[in-house]
């Protein structure tokens, strides 16, 4: 059996757009719980795994965080749970909150996939023939990110190591930092 990154681009780009669209616009908990185990298996599937115990709690919090917020803005519901500023907090918005946090789980999940997945010499061989130069000016940008980051995290490492940070501001911090990122070699 062939790999799943070994499809031709057109099917992956299809196969994921048709998923993150379904993802995102049919909101049905049933759909959003199928989303998120998908989207975790995928990324086992992939060996994508979570960098640090930190991910893991930010995943947490983003969705008590927008389980919480969607009460305050939507009232929609027959059963009030209590009144916070004269404005009812429904169980009914409580969970809609709940399978609204799960389904953008799931879409961040599906896109960690999409981009191991579809990687930048795919997307230069999808879109080179219909726009070119902003497939190529793409290309070169997404792979401009990840050594801009590695560079940063050598940077970052190498002025810890000097004492660099340790009387400075953090927007003098981020200026030094920029300058040397920058700097022509």
């Amino acid at each position: 059996m062939k790999s799943f990154e070994s499809y031709h681009p057109f099917s992956l780009f299809v196969y994921f757009l048709f998923l993150l669209l379904a993802a995102m616009f049919l909101s049905n908990p049933v759909i959003a719980v199928i989303t998120l185990l998908g989207g975790l298996l995928a990324r086992k599937s992939l060996q994508i795994k979570a960098k640090s115990f930190s991910e893991v709690i930010f995943y947490w919090l983003l969705l008590i965080l927008i389980a919480l917020t969607n009460p305050l803005f939507s009232h929609n519901g027959a059963t009030v749970l209590f009144f916070l500023n004269r404005a009812p907090i429904t169980l009914e918005a409580l969970v809609y909150g709940v399978v609204l946090g799960v389904t953008v789980i799931g879409v961040l999940f599906w896109c960690q996939c999409y981009s191991r997945v579809f990687t930048s010499d795919k997307s230069l061989y999808l879109f080179g023939r219909v726009i070119p130069k902003l497939s190529l000016v793409l290309t070169m940008a997404l792979r401009f990110l990840p050594l801009l980051k590695r560079q940063a995290e050598k940077i970052s490492m190498a002025q810890k190591a000097m004492g660099l940070y340790s009387s400075e501001g953090f927007a003098d911090r981020v200026r030094a930092h920029f300058r040397v990122m920058t700097a022509v070699r």
